[in-house]
């Protein structure tokens, strides 16, 4: 066992983090869109729903959602990996799959490419927009060439 402890990773833009204190009756969870401040860092976060972490908008609809946090007030939300043998786990046992495939193994490649040789935490525009009209279409027909073997995405269709 060791007994070092190990550094908290400090919070960056696009984290998605869950508030550490009630307010009102649940607590919210945000995405990290700008942080202030040196040594006591100041978050603005927009908020986003608990159930497919999408942003929520202003009861005026002219919007969405933003509110501010001190970082010692929230804590990074852990969201999970799954493989298909830890996803087949979870799913009731009494749905029938369907389908259970990955998605997007060039994706996988590429990100794995610049997680170790770009070393880049945010992508350029012109980057993005070859991933869109270029990678993306040559992904689908390798995947279905490897048989939905490997990937970046994992879908399951499951059936009563």
């Amino acid at each position: 066992m060791s007994l070092i402890k190990r550094k908290k990773k400090a919070l960056r833009i696009g984290d998605i983090v869950i508030e550490k204190t009630l307010t009102g009756t649940k607590r919210r969870i945000g995405e990290v869109v700008f942080i202030r401040g040196e040594r006591r860092k100041r978050l603005d976060l927009l908020q986003v729903s608990r159930h497919d972490l999408t942003p929520l908008s202003r009861n005026d609809l002219n919007g969405p959602r933003f509110f501010g946090l001190q970082e010692e007030q929230c804590k990074r939300l852990n969201l999970r990996r799954y493989t298909k043998k830890t996803l087949s786990k979870i799913v009731s046992e009494k749905l029938v799959n369907e389908k259970l495939i990955y998605l997007d193994s060039i994706g996988l490649t590429m990100s794995y490419f610049n997680k170790h040789f770009l070393k880049q935490d945010e992508p350029k525009l012109s980057q993005i927009l070859f991933w869109d009209k270029v990678i993306i279409p040559i992904s689908k027909i390798v995947d279905m060439i490897i048989r939905y073997w490997f990937g970046k995405s994992l879908i399951g269709v499951w059936k009563k």
